[in-house]
């Protein structure tokens, strides 16, 4: 209720009562008379004159307290509120059991903001007149101005105990609720409101903001668009509007009112962060981003916005720009575990991996039992090569709750410390790891081929055979194992499972040249010539001019004895290298199969010409001219032989040879 409509009603139950009050009575007839004659002025609006003749009635009866009580309230309509004070005083002094004169008081002292003497007036009424129950309604009044919000609904509630249809104090009360956040007791005073005089309801912003407060959407959309219609402008409502909007899943909707709370005053800082919540919320990421980005410009000290804009910007991969806003929030919230965790995870993410690891085991110490904490410290250590430290605190983390992510990656971590081992040649060492690393994932491949390259090493290679082949049953993807496999399966002449195995390495490149070629030579290795010269040719249809193959085909040919064709593919890849002195020789052999020893001649010239140390192609030349009967030349060419070539296997024979042809010289 407004202090001015308290006084007036005040004022005449005042006036009732004293008309009534047997103190008129006693009056003498002289004071009466001056009184009444006030009275008619006072009726007639003619302030002056009623405030003469009341004076005038004091000077025959000044401890009349009405004549007091009727001058004090004119000089409170002139606004002389001071001189009325002194006039409800002195009147109080005569009649201080007179419950309304302290109303009165109380009322202009409340009037005049005099809270804690216009609540000592109200007090002393109802200590005197506790019937009086309209003055409960004054002090809950001053006690709300007051800030004495409980005692204040104290006497509000005593109030509407006897007037439960007074609507001002219902308002009153519910604002108060609102005040005290017990919301559920504001909207039964709104319900009671708007259900007994829905015309006159106007609190439907403060009533929708209340069942917002309670959770209570559906019904808060409904009485929050009755607030707007009635005040389009009305801020806080279109705000919880876009609440109770987003509460009921109507999405669109919020995002609209959110707009135009920003629209009517862009500085709402508190409405941009609830925007930008709810649009991150909704997973509209650049679109929070940039509200995010408005809201910081203007609001420092809000730890959780620059979280977000920082998580934002992580999950974008923009880790320098997550590490400028999250480094933010730490600094606002710098006992955060959840910002310190994705700070270290933007460090992580950008590869700063040791600020990450100093801010994991900060966590730990906190967070001893956070086995996501070590994980993540332990990838990074893993970034960083330290796998020993990677290997610890993975096994931590395994030790607070199993995860299959950490029992993959500690795998990894065993498996590359193997790797080092490996490589470092402590082949026994690294076959620990390795066989810990399968223990923790039996499905890691790598695992099994660094066992076998260990056992390789060590000069096991039944069991490296058997690594590689339960490497082949995990992963039948990898040629490089194949090869692997083949190559030893080759070194151990198991010639049958090998050919097997480069023709599974083939089906991975049927074009590749240097799988075409170990199939060739694997079919070669294990007799079957025909296959081999088969799969040469198919090289040779690939790629015409290889070398090697040429070559190769050619040698089958010469141990086939078919020296035309031997010769062919000798002189075709002399085409392609014509210093080849392996060649030339194979080939000056050829010819001489054939009885081209002049042509044969030439080649083995050019050799010893190009290469003097090329030991058989003086033996050639020394069986050339024993053949010739030319044995000067002969003896020259043997002698130069077992100089060039004093282990070889014919080498006895030679000398024999040599002897024999300078016994036939002498």
């Amino acid at each position: 209720m407004r202090r001015t409509k308290n006084i007036k009603i005040v004022l005449i139950l005042a006036l009732l009562f004293f008309f009534k009050a047997n103190t008129v009575m006693a009056m003498s007839p002289e004071a009466l008379n001056i009184y009444n004659k006030a009275l008619d002025y006072h009726n007639e609006h003619k302030l002056f004159e009623a405030k003469v003749e009341l004076k005038k009635a004091l000077e025959i009866a000044p401890d009349e307290a009405i004549i007091r009580i009727k001058l004090a309230g004119i000089l409170a309509e002139e606004g002389r509120w001071k001189e009325a004070l002194d006039q409800y005083n002195y009147a109080a002094r005569l009649k201080p059991d007179d419950a309304f004169i302290y109303i009165s008081i109380g009322n202009i002292l409340q009037e005049h903001n005099y809270y804690d003497d216009a609540l000592s007036a109200y007090m002393q009424a109802l200590k005197i007149l506790p019937e009086y129950r309209f003055n409960n309604l004054n002090i809950a009044t001053i006690k709300n101005l007051k800030g004495e919000h409980k005692e204040a609904i104290e006497y509000y509630s005593k109030f509407l105990y006897y007037y439960p249809k007074h609507l001002d104090a219902r308002k009153n009360l519910a604002s108060l609720y609102i005040k005290l956040k017990m919301h559920d007791k504001a909207i039964k005073e709104y319900d009671y409101i708007l259900k007994n005089s829905p015309n006159l309801f106007k609190e439907y912003s403060n009533y929708g903001k209340a069942l917002v407060l309670t959770k209570n959407y559906s019904q808060a959309v409904e009485i929050l668009k009755a607030a707007i219609k009635e005040d389009e402008s009305n801020i806080e409502a279109i705000a919880n509007l876009a609440i109770a909007y987003s509460k009921t899943g109507q999405t669109i909707s919020a995002f609209e009112q959110y707009e135009k709370c920003l629209i009517l005053n862009p500085e709402l800082d508190y409405i941009r962060y609830d925007f930008a919540n709810l649009l991150l919320k909704e997973n509209h990421i650049n679109e929070a981003k940039e509200q995010y980005e408005i809201y910081i410009t203007r609001v420092k000290d809000n730890d959780k916005a620059f979280y977000n804009l920082g998580v934002i910007n992580q999950k974008q991969k923009n880790y320098s720009k997550a590490i400028e806003y999250i480094s933010q929030a730490h600094k606002l919230s710098p006992d955060s575990i959840k910002i310190k965790h994705e700070l270290a995870r933007s460090y992580h993410f950008n590869k700063n991996y040791q600020k990450a690891i100093n801010l994991y085991l900060d966590i730990i110490k906190t967070e001893k039992d956070n086995s996501e904490i070590y994980y993540n410290a332990g990838l990074a250590h893993h970034a960083l090569k330290k796998y020993d430290e990677a290997i610890k605190l993975y096994k931590n983390a395994l030790n607070i709750e199993v995860k299959d992510k950490v029992k993959l990656n500690l795998a990894k971590a065993l498996n590359s410390k193997a790797n080092q081992l490996y490589y470092s040649k402590k082949y026994k060492v690294a076959i620990t790891y390795y066989k810990e690393a399968i223990e923790y994932n039996p499905m890691q491949f790598f695992s099994f081929t660094g066992l076998a390259n260990c056992y390789q090493g060590l000069g096991d290679n039944e069991k490296a055979l058997e690594s590689y082949e339960q490497a082949i049953v995990l992963n039948k993807t990898k040629k490089e194992i194949f090869k692997s496999y083949a190559d030893l399966l080759t070194k151990l002449k198991k010639n049958d499972e090998a050919l097997g195995a480069y023709e599974k390495l083939l089906e991975f490149e049927p074009s590749s040249i240097s799988a075409n070629i170990q199939l060739a030579d694997a079919y070669y290795k294990n007799n079957d010539i025909k296959e081999a010269i088969k799969q040469y040719k198919r090289i040779l249809k690939l790629d015409n001019d290889n070398f090697d193959t040429i070559v190769k085909l050619a040698n089958v040919y010469k141990e086939k004895n078919d020296f035309k064709k031997a010769k062919k593919y000798y002189e075709k890849a002399l085409r392609i290298n014509p210093d080849n002195v392996n060649v030339k020789f194979n080939l000056g052999l050829m010819l001489t199969e054939l009885n081209k020893e002049d042509i044969a001649e030439k080649y083995y010239k050019e050799i010893i010409n190009s290469n003097p140390n090329y030991a058989y192609a003086h033996y050639a030349m020394g069986l050339m001219n024993d053949k010739r009967k030319q044995y000067n030349s002969a003896i020259k060419y043997y002698e130069k032989f077992v100089k060039l070539a004093p282990g070889d296997e014919n080498i006895a024979r030679i000398k024999f040879r040599l002897e024999l042809l300078k016994s036939k010289i002498k």
